[in-house]
């Protein structure tokens, strides 16, 4: 069975050098029925009853908030339970070795590997979840206020790469993608849908469709296509991102030379 190194193969793609043109944009959606805004927007109702039970409710509900954002992004991207396959395990040790590692559940390590927050606010949300979890001390308003507004940091930047998700991808050697009629022309094509939770990967040899693949969660590009995908609209330079999807389709160590990165 053919696998994305062959379609890259199958148009001659030099991969140290790709030029990558971003598609329509998308919104990965989740279909909980109170979203994360819901929890915080409790947790700031609560702390104004300014009492021990009105603060220890608000902090509750902030670690809701956390939790329930985790989970609508990992319904979002197609993981549905909490079994951390191997594909998941390889992926954030790739990232582990990168930065510190952190003690904490696999979802947020995942949110980490994926680039989805800044390392500091993850670390910090660590520490507030293990705070709620095994300490059993009395908050003092300061306490809660700073974790209802770390809550609110998380989740917002966890929502900002959600609406920034790009749809499509067209990758090839050179600028010529498309003919002069702007059909594709020598280029791999590559789309996510966001209800099947599948890429679909189609290479194109002078206007002709050559080969087609599906990648899904128990596929090892997935989760690497993910970021990619998550990051292109907003990441200036994706070369670390791009080294890592080819190094799990198994191009090892190569220097990437440059990336040619536009929109159609």
């Amino acid at each position: 069975m053919d696998g994305l190194i062959d379609l890259f193969k199958d148009i001659k793609m030099d991969v140290t050098k790709p030029y990558i043109v971003q598609g329509i944009g998308s919104y990965l959606n989740h279909e909980f029925e109170i979203n994360p805004y819901d929890f915080l927007n409790y947790a700031k109702n609560d702390l104004m009853g300014n009492s021990l039970r009105g603060s220890l409710n608000a902090l509750s509900n902030s670690k809701r908030s956390i939790d329930c954002q985790i989970d609508a992004i990992y319904q979002a991207i197609g993981i549905t339970n909490d079994i951390e396959t191997d594909n998941i395990k390889s992926f954030i040790g790739r990232y582990e070795s990168i930065n510190s590692p952190i003690n904490a559940p696999t979802k947020l390590k995942l949110i980490q590997a994926l680039g989805m927050a800044p390392t500091g606010v993850i670390k910090k949300v660590r520490t507030l979840r293990n705070k709620l979890e095994h300490y059993y001390k009395a908050p003092t308003r300061e306490e809660v206020e700073e974790s209802i507004e770390l809550t609110e940091l998380f989740i917002g930047s966890l929502q900002n790469r959600m609406h920034t998700f790009v749809e499509e991808v067209t990758i090839g050697k050179n600028k010529n993608l498309e003919n002069d009629n702007g059909q594709f022309y020598q280029c791999v094509y590559i789309n996510y849908d966001t209800n099947k939770k599948i890429f679909t990967a189609s290479s194109f040899i002078k206007g002709e469709k050559s080969k087609i693949l599906e990648i899904n969660i128990n596929d090892k590009p997935y989760l690497y296509l993910i970021k990619l995908f998550l990051l292109l609209e907003t990441e200036p330079d994706i070369k670390n991102i791009w080294k890592d999807l080819i190094y799990s389709i198994g191009y090892d160590s190569i220097p990437i030379s440059n990336i040619y990165k536009t929109y159609f």
